[in-house]
């Protein structure tokens, strides 16, 4: 909860600036902004909006990238994915290091955080976060780094095999919900307990991250959890 604010303070006792870059609208990635006001802040442009409309960047100005952008004499190109883990993650490459920042979008043996998958609403986030892990396969299969969100270590350098680890989960997950998937135990899940359970059981050497926060009870008492079935 304090990581922003040791950052920032451990950046200005060896004398360097910090430029700022927020991927998407989930709290635990912008902890402690406040303290960077005196800060060059960036975001992907739809991203800049949203997090525009949230009280912790109060008095904050965000420059919105479209494309690219020159920082400390490195280019970035910002992209993102909507409607996956959450309405809209963006992530950010170096194409002249070989390296890519992937955020939530990927996970490096962790839970995925599925808590806003949304199945008998229409849309199909998995099948979005799906999608767009493949096409990273096609756009950075050439890539030496890739460094993610949560998990057991921040960076990769088996790029297409972390990629593949997260298709393998989210799709389990995904057919787990759908009931095309049987349970371990026999039957189908008709709960997101033993959706959970399952998965805890299948990937049981990954970190719990947060796939707990699926659970009814997560954000509250009254949070019924998500919403995966009728």
């Amino acid at each position: 909860a304090t990581f922003g604010t040791e950052l920032k303070a451990y950046a200005d006792a060896i004398g360097k600036t910090v430029s700022v870059i927020i991927t998407h609208g989930h709290g635990d990635h912008f902890g402690n902004i406040g303290e960077f006001s005196d800060s060059d802040i960036y975001a992907e442009s739809v991203v800049a909006g949203i997090l525009g409309g949230n009280e912790a960047f109060a008095g904050l100005t965000i420059n919105p990238v479209t494309s690219t952008e020159t920082i400390a004499g490195i280019v970035f190109t910002f992209d993102k994915i909507s409607n996956a883990e959450t309405n809209e993650n963006s992530y950010i490459y170096m194409e002249n290091e070989k390296a890519f920042f992937a955020e939530d979008l990927i996970y490096n043996k962790a839970h995925n955080y599925i808590r806003e998958y949304t199945p008998l609403e229409g849309e199909d986030e998995l099948d979005n976060w799906i999608s767009g892990l493949n096409e990273f396969k096609t756009e950075f299969a050439d890539y030496n780094y890739v460094f993610v969100g949560h998990g057991n270590g921040g960076m990769r350098t088996d790029v297409s095999t972390v990629i593949d680890e997260n298709i393998a989960y989210l799709t389990d997950a995904k057919e787990l919900i759908a009931g095309t998937k049987e349970l371990s135990t026999g039957g189908f899940a008709t709960t997101n307990q033993e959706v959970v359970d399952e998965l805890l059981l299948l990937y049981s050497d990954y970190l719990p991250s947060a796939l707990n926060l699926s659970l009814p009870g997560a954000f509250g008492e009254q949070d019924p959890g998500a919403i995966w079935f009728e």
